[in-house]
């Protein structure tokens, strides 16, 4: 069995299999070649001398030069190779000749928000702030679906299971990705759902979401209701009814 694999027929370099042992001799299309040091496997081991500042040739391309003279048989790795990419470390696109097409004005079928931007979708989002919360979520967007009017296309739930028992950058980033969601155009209409006593509560993350219109943005704490299911089917109905104004 090959222990080893010439990925192009140009390639000075072979690519180990197994690992292959000093002195151990492989051929590689006839030419013999044996390892002068250990090459491990998944390694590169050259199968002819590469003079210092040669291309290292594999899968048929140059994959960079070679920082030092490379006998046969030695084991080629950062070591001995370096990149061939020069020394222009920053990229800027200047494209020549190009001419800007003359663009007419651009509309598309969308709903256009009071704050100016516009959302393809206009739907309800149900956002819990918790994880132990998502089941209440889920039953308050299946019932709701069946009150939809207007142009309002579905509501949805939004479950993860984020939201208490989170630290630093982790926590920091779960209120961010909430507090987008609930400002994002796609929803005609937030319901914010909490629980009451996880990290990020309602009341920590509203300076996250900043300023909200009221009849767009709703809140939800359940430990503070009797009956989470329905308070939050009224508040629903509420987001419904400002939601099936917009037109596209």
């Amino acid at each position: 069995m090959k222990n080893y694999i010439r990925i192009h027929e140009n390639d000075n370099v072979i690519v180990a299999i197994r690992e292959i042992a000093a002195g151990e001799a492989v051929s590689a299309d006839g030419v013999q070649v044996a390892a002068k040091e250990t090459i491990p496997a998944g390694h590169k081991m050259a199968i002819c001398d590469i003079e210092k500042g040669c291309e290292v040739i594999k899968y048929g391309f140059r994959i960079g030069n070679a920082k030092e003279d490379i006998k046969a048989g030695r084991w080629v790795h950062t070591h001995n190779v370096g990149t061939a990419l020069g020394d222009l470390l920053e990229y800027s696109y200047e494209p020549v000749g190009v001419k800007e097409a003359a663009m007419p004005d651009a509309t598309f079928m969308g709903f256009k928000r009071p704050d100016g931007k516009a959302g393809v979708r206009n739907e309800i989002w149900i956002i819990p702030t918790v994880g132990c919360v998502n089941n209440i979520a889920t039953a308050l967007a299946k019932a709701a679906n069946e009150r939809r009017k207007g142009t309002v296309e579905e509501i949805i739930a939004f479950p993860h299971p984020y939201g208490c028992s989170q630290m630093g950058d982790d926590q920091e980033h779960t209120r961010t990705i909430l507090a987008d969601l609930i400002r994002h155009p796609n929803a005609g209409g937030v319901l914010v759902l909490g629980l009451g006593c996880e990290n990020s509560n309602i009341d920590v993350l509203k300076p996250y979401i900043g300023e909200t219109d009221p009849e767009r943005v709703k809140y939800l704490v359940c430990q503070e209701t009797e009956d989470e299911m329905e308070a939050g089917g009224r508040l629903l109905d509420e987001l419904i009814e400002y939601a099936s104004r917009y037109a596209t």
